[in-house]
């Protein structure tokens, strides 16, 4: 995917990573055209946002690193590493610039399992402190946690995540943190794939008699094949 088809619809944001946290922020993209570009450019509205317990800009100087660019295009995922994101000004205008050296994006971060939009209250426990969010989305490797910002979550000590209503817990670990609209924040969480049960639980019933169905399909087609349905034999004498 080149950088100049890049839209609003394909979701483009930045990855941070600042003292060992790694932190995703939309972009909303404007229609800017440079006279005397000086490399690729993609135009975005000016980002603040809360870090720290502080309002700051997303610039040069607040990184003093190398952030990514990433964004989706027909269930794929793109990225444009190592970009430099400046704020800049042109015709009375004020707006942000991320510039690349190259045009086309790498392809990365395909899914393994299947995300599905879900909203469940829940409650996440690390080190003794209790914090409520929702969970917005889940799937057999991972689960997406809104949650108001908080300085109290961390990477490296173990989370407990509670739904409520399912009466179902199980450990999670932080893998990316996005900045929401106001004070709010989504945590990207992995879970381990030994909880596949715990998953089910909480997953629409559409899709375990989905998965049902097609397990049934598969172990007939195996009998039409073979004459029998070929099963482990265990021993009871």
């Amino acid at each position: 995917m080149k950088l100049s088809d890049i839209t609003n619809a394909n979701k483009p944001y930045i990855k941070i990573t600042k003292n060992r946290r790694r932190i995703e922020i939309p972009l909303k993209l404007l229609n800017v055209k440079l006279e005397k570009p000086t490399s690729y450019y993609l135009g975005f509205e000016p980002i603040k946002f809360r870090w720290k317990g502080k309002v700051v800009s997303l610039d040069w100087k607040f990184k003093n690193t190398r952030p990514t660019l990433y964004c989706t295009h027909n269930k794929k995922a793109y990225m444009w590493d190592n970009v430099k994101v400046i704020t800049s000004k042109e015709n009375g205008q004020k707006f942000g610039l991320v510039l690349t050296q190259i045009d086309i994006g790498v392809q990365c971060e395909r899914r393994r399992f299947k995300r599905t939009k879900i909203s469940e209250p829940v409650e996440i426990t690390q080190d003794g402190v209790l914090i409520k969010g929702e969970a917005v989305n889940i799937s057999y490797g991972g689960v997406g946690v809104k949650v108001r910002h908080s300085e109290a979550l961390t990477n490296g000590s173990p989370i407990l995540i509670k739904f409520i209503n399912k009466e179902t817990i199980f450990p999670i670990r932080i893998v990316r943190t996005m900045i929401l609209d106001g004070d709010n924040q989504l945590l990207g969480c992995a879970i381990s794939t030994k909880y596949k049960y715990e998953v089910a639980k909480i997953l629409s019933l559409d899709d375990a008699i989905k998965n049902t169905a097609k397990r049934k399909k598969t172990a007939e087609q195996s009998v039409a094949a073979h004459g029998w349905n070929q099963k482990e034999i265990k021993r009871w004498h």
